[in-house]
């Protein structure tokens, strides 16, 4: 259990803008994230109450098509009456004639119209559930769930296949014609290594296209839950079982990623998803590959320029603080900095500065968590949170599967789906899945 108490109970979670507090003011549950970083990625997926049950989407496609003919026989009809009562006080027959005429000529131009974006342009699909939404491709752009220098993030819907679904998008600069060549290129890189993975943990990514005003978008799978820096600010730390679940899930999202040569660089709380899925109520997806490194050494893809790093320092390795090498143990090192985060409820630096708090990632070594939180910390999984906190990439563990190992060697028990369900009774109305 956590050893905080629930402060603000959520009636429902899903991603939207960070829940007020009582006062109205933004909950600060936890120490602001130090920001300052080049490239910063988007926040998203953060909790919003909701209250009520679930809604279908706005309206079906048939009734809307009724309420336009519907709509369009009502015009025909007003502007006959019209026209016969025009033509009886003028005495003239030609009046109604041809005030009928036009709106019949009305009609046909409306009806066209609906018919036109029934079919959409190049076939794209049923029309949206919600009128006068902004589109790309067969999207409807319905609310903007987080905003960062490399794009934005909306909740839409899906025309073709009527679901909900998250598009992100890359449009061109202020005062530009069209995105710059190499915002293109790690827009689309993003979106190809997204897709490459098949991790269970891994967002998955639905399609890649270019809207008409030369907007680049991917369409990624719709999430319901909060990421784990909302959920500790709403609900404090976790349990140390909990915790090991949540780095299990990562670890093997990270694993399939790492195989590939691809280090994702900004492992961090808000990029990753905890929600109710495929029966699990506490599944995590590891979001947010727009840092991702192809490859190792100077040459790999996404490195950066000497001098500067990319990443929240908040959650950088030492390495990729002081421009060193970054590989896979870069990450695991974020793994590290997540799982205090989430024991303690505290950073494992702060400072008035990001660039103080990444000097001390590079400079400082970490208290343990349990002299941070008046709370039970287990000792095998404490020593395997300073293991990954080593400032040395070397002395750390090689790869996820070695810290997985390390991790179910520890005497934890397993945080089980009866664990998860008696936690959340109570604090989520939604329909928990029926138990086996």
């Amino acid at each position: 259990m956590p050893a905080f108490p629930n402060r603000l109970p959520l009636p429902r979670l899903v991603p939207g803008p960070r829940p007020l507090s009582a006062s109205g003011r933004p909950n600060s549950g936890h120490p602001p994230e130090a920001s300052g970083r080049l490239g910063s990625p988007i926040g998203r997926g953060e909790c919003r109450a909701e209250g009520g049950e679930r809604r279908p989407p706005l309206s079906a496609p048939p009734l809307r098509r009724a309420r336009r003919l519907q709509a369009s026989s009502t015009i025909l009809i007003v502007a006959w009456l019209f026209g016969s009562a025009a033509g009886y006080a003028l005495q003239s027959v030609w009046v109604p004639i041809v005030i009928s005429g036009l709106s019949v000529l009305a009609s046909v131009f409306v009806l066209r119209r609906l018919l036109a974006r029934r079919l959409g342009r190049g076939g794209e699909g049923l029309a949206s559930p919600l009128e006068g939404a902004r589109r790309v491709g067969a999207y409807d752009l319905l609310e903007p769930l987080g905003r960062g220098g490399m794009g934005e993030v909306w909740r839409a819907w899906d025309r073709r296949l009527e679901r909900p679904v998250a598009v992100k998008l890359l449009r061109p600069r202020e005062g530009a014609s069209r995105i710059g060549r190499s915002a293109a290129r790690r827009f689309e890189r993003e979106a190809l290594v997204t897709a490459s993975l098949g991790s269970l943990h891994t967002i998955r990514l639905h399609d890649f296209g270019v809207a008409e005003d030369g907007t680049l978008y991917y369409v990624m799978e719709k999430l319901e839950g909060c990421d784990l820096a909302t959920f500790v600010t709403e609900f404090g730390p976790m349990s140390s079982a909990r915790v090991a679940h949540v780095l299990r899930q990562v670890l093997d999202s990270l694993g399939e990623a790492h195989a590939r040569g691809l280090v994702h660089r900004d492992i961090k709380p808000a990029n990753l998803f905890l929600s109710h899925r495929a029966g699990s109520l506490d599944h995590v997806t590891v979001l947010d590959f727009g840092l991702v490194q192809v490859g190792h050494g100077a040459e790999a893809l996404g490195s950066t320029a000497a001098g500067t790093f990319h990443g929240t320092p908040a959650f950088v390795a030492p390495e990729q603080a002081s421009d060193g090498e970054v590989d896979g143990r870069a990450d695991l090192y974020a793994l590290g900095c997540v799982a205090y985060f989430l024991l303690t409820g505290c950073f494992v630096f702060t400072a008035p500065t990001p660039v103080q708090v990444a000097l001390k990632h590079v400079r400082e070594e970490p208290e343990p968590p349990s002299r941070r939180i008046h709370a039970p910390i287990d000792p095998d999984l404490e020593a395997l949170v300073m293991g990954l906190l080593r400032k040395d990439p070397a002395l750390r563990p090689q790869d996820a599967a070695s810290a997985l190992r390390l991790l179910d060697a520890t005497a934890l028990p397993r945080w089980e789906g009866a664990d998860a369900r008696r936690w959340w009774s109570g604090r989520e109305p939604i329909a928990l899945p029926e138990a086996a």
